[in-house]
């Protein structure tokens, strides 16, 4: 299973979400940057980062 982690730098807040549609619904601000982010999370298999903000795909193990 694979989340997306979202990470403010500036408070340090860290927040998880099932896909980027919910991220971008929380954060409509961020969208102008989906195909950036996009690319980074799915071709280049790295975070997207800027001096703000981290973006991020892990892989998780679910438990029951």
């Amino acid at each position: 299973m694979r989340i997306i982690l979202f990470t403010d730098k500036k408070t340090g807040e860290v927040e998880c979400f099932s896909s980027l549609k919910p991220f971008y619904e929380k954060y409509p601000q961020f969208e102008a940057h989906s195909d950036n982010i996009d690319n980074y999370l799915s071709r280049k298999k790295t975070a997207f980062e800027t001096d703000e903000i981290k973006v991020q795909r892990l892989e998780v193990q679910r438990s029951l």
